[in-house]
């Protein structure tokens, strides 16, 4: 009887073991879209709306991150979008009360920590492009231009 328990005793540790890794295996994300935690991660939707408009003009990212924006004054809100290493786009929000924001639409520049950024402004938006001689310019651009303040 001793020679067949330590077998036995190996593959119920071998079946708990396989329980445990298939149960850890059946996490679920929510994919409820009509929450508004899954409409937008951003706190201006003109960020959103310029992702659909990339979409709809098949002008795809490689990816999207948040920029740190605190050391640009007036400044709510920051996007980056990496298409490739030679095409960047940078999106940013300003809170249209504040000095630094005139300023920055009337010069077309914003600067961040102290260095001057030439950028296009629509409304309270501006856009930064790295690379103004690629051919995917016009249609981020048009579809910049296209946002509603």
């Amino acid at each position: 009887m001793k020679k067949y328990l330590r077998p036995i005793i190996c593959l119920i540790l071998l079946a708990v073991l396989v329980i445990s890794f298939c149960a850890c295996g059946e996490n679920t994300v929510d994919t409820d879209t009509d929450t508004e935690s899954n409409i937008s991660p951003y706190g201006d939707t003109r960020f959103y709306d310029f992702e659909t408009g990339l979409i709809g003009k098949k002008l795809p990212y490689k990816e999207v991150h948040q920029l740190d924006v605190s050391s640009t004054p007036g400044c709510k809100e920051g996007w980056k979008y990496r298409f490739d290493n030679t095409f960047i786009v940078e999106l940013y929000t300003f809170d249209k009360d504040s000095d630094s924001y005139k300023s920055f639409a009337e010069t077309n520049y914003i600067t961040s920590l102290g260095n001057p950024i030439p950028v296009k402004f629509n409304g309270t938006i501006c856009i930064y492009i790295s690379n103004w001689q690629d051919e995917r310019v016009d249609a981020v651009y048009d579809v910049f231009k296209n946002l509603k303040n």
